[in-house]
């Protein structure tokens, strides 16, 4: 006959493998429903409830389920044991904070999108976090990277030896090109992402211009710009850049002023109705509510706000302001522009 201690021995042992199962990142093969009950219920057990979720979020991250992802890191309480789970997790962190950012706030990022799906306020996650989602909740979670030493290199300052500089005999205009690293000053963005100094730059320098202004184009990885001086050409470049990064990291991008306008008015004459005196208006408030170009133009106008300020108000908020959205409105995602289909 068995002596009972060899069976009270035994349940340490026992425990240890409903452990393991518990919180292995593979389904285990004897995983059933009464098993699910009970992992419901060790879930409320201190240390094994933030284990288990640790494994349902690598699970969610292997199957590419990032909603089950988010609700398996906001279920990790308290927070400090969400950060620390997540330090050193390299899938994680691809997911959360986009594995081209080099010096991406990862922790912070995680922590972030924890709470954000946890229900808390956007602001509240950007004043103590530094990170946000981006308008409407519509984008991955996103962080904001130091504009401060961002300028536009001065030829004279920097050499012919590091971009192009051609002056027309009679013109006022000079025309620069070459890599963006020479004529853009950025430290922190290349930092963040070094392909970027590889990009190149068309600027034209001209005092009899009016104003400054530059566009993006992907497929060349290039930016043109052209404005009254190197100054007044700053923000132009920044609201380009910050294009050229959402294309890297798959944001939503910029669109077009004109393809909007065209689509409208074509869609306008294919179905018999009157093009409005004010379609020129219409168009460009369109163009200025897609959620790429108020990023761009949201860029340009935190460049010239205090550290304080930015880290008080958001980023998606001051896109909406700059998009010059109402309070009512929602910004428009590319896919659902005019001509974007």
């Amino acid at each position: 006959m068995a002596d009972i201690r060899d069976d009270l021995a035994g349940i340490p042992e026992a425990l240890r493998r409903k452990y393991d199962q518990y919180t292995s990142l593979k389904a285990q093969p004897d995983e059933n429903l009464g098993d699910m009950a009970v992992q419901t219920a060790a879930g409320f057990i201190p240390g094994v409830g933030q284990a288990m979720a640790l494994r349902d979020m690598k699970r969610s991250w292997d199957e590419g389920d990032k909603t089950g992802l988010a609700l398996s890191a906001a279920s990790m309480l308290p927070l400090g044991n969400l950060v620390k789970g997540l330090r050193n997790s390299s899938p994680i962190q691809k997911i959360m904070g986009g594995d081209l950012a080099k010096h991406a706030p990862l922790e912070d990022m995680a922590a972030g999108e924890a709470r954000l799906s946890a229900g808390e306020t956007p602001t509240k996650v950007w004043r103590e976090h530094g990170v946000e989602r981006g308008p409407e909740n519509h984008q991955p979670t996103k962080w904001e990277i130091d504009d401060s030493k961002a300028r536009v290199n001065s030829h004279d300052s920097l050499g012919v030896t590091l971009f192009h500089r051609d002056t027309n005999p009679g013109s006022t205009a000079s025309n620069y090109s070459g890599r963006a690293e020479g004529v853009f000053h950025h430290p922190d963005l290349y930092k963040n992402y070094p392909e970027l100094k590889d990009y190149t730059v068309y600027m034209q320098v001209d005092p009899s211009l009016p104003h400054a202004e530059a566009s993006f184009y992907p497929g060349e990885k290039a930016i043109y710009a052209q404005g009254p001086s190197h100054e007044t050409l700053r923000t132009s470049m920044l609201h380009e850049f910050d294009h050229a990064v959402a294309n890297i990291q798959g944001f939503d991008p910029g669109a077009n002023y004109k393809d909007i306008k065209e689509a409208m008015i074509a869609h306008l004459r294919d179905t018999g109705r009157v093009i409005p005196k004010d379609i020129d208006e219409q168009a460009y408030r369109i163009y200025r509510k897609n959620m790429g170009e108020g990023s761009a133009w949201g860029t340009e106008r935190r460049a010239n706000m205090s550290a304080t300020e930015k880290s008080r108000i958001p980023p998606s908020q001051t896109h909406r302001e700059a998009a010059m959205v109402a309070p009512y409105e929602y910004m428009i995602p590319y896919d659902r522009l005019p001509g974007s289909k």
